[in-house]
């Protein structure tokens, strides 16, 4: 728990939260994210701990991450949602966690009705390394260690959003 004596404080913290995240999803370190927007490393760290970031520097950031991110899902039992979204995800078989680019439905041999979808935003060069070698299915697989994943920002899909996806039937 963080303790902020002021409002300025506390937008600095946020401020810094959220450039920080937008660099580990994109996979950028400040010094790489300072080359690819051609900008003073120094100026990108200050933006790192809190200094304000003019709107066009955080859309740049924001464009690198879509350029650099992809979205994985992952099936879970419904009854281990809240601990999916509080605690994070937990090694399987195989010592990892399964994620696809397409939502397997059809593959997880659950019930619909017992089931929570959830979507990650995770860097492409990350995950390429723990992608599996099955090819020519039409989606791609990866298993990857829980404790890495878990560094990834992750959302429950609401049941109308992944039932009205074509995978999601």
């Amino acid at each position: 728990m963080i303790v902020c004596s002021s409002q300025a404080d506390y937008a600095s913290l946020a401020r810094a939260q959220r450039m920080s995240e937008l660099l580990r999803t994109a996979a950028l370190s400040p010094g790489d994210a300072a080359r690819e927007l051609e900008i003073d490393e120094l100026t990108v760290r200050g933006y790192c701990t809190g200094q304000p970031v003019p709107r066009h520097v955080t859309l740049a950031i924001e464009r690198l991450v879509h350029l650099r991110s992809i979205k994985v899902y992952y099936i879970a039992k419904a009854e281990d949602a809240v601990d999916v979204l509080h605690n994070g995800f937990h090694d399987g078989v195989g010592s990892g966690v399964r994620v696809s680019n397409r939502l397997l439905i059809h593959l997880s041999h659950m019930n619909p009705n017992d089931m929570a979808c959830f979507q990650m935003k995770v860097s492409k060069e990350w995950l390429l390394r723990y992608e599996c070698s099955d090819k020519g299915h039409g989606y791609r697989e990866f298993l990857v260690p829980a404790f890495e994943l878990n560094d990834f920002p992750r959302r429950r899909l609401p049941d109308k959003e992944w039932l009205s996806m074509p995978w999601g039937r």
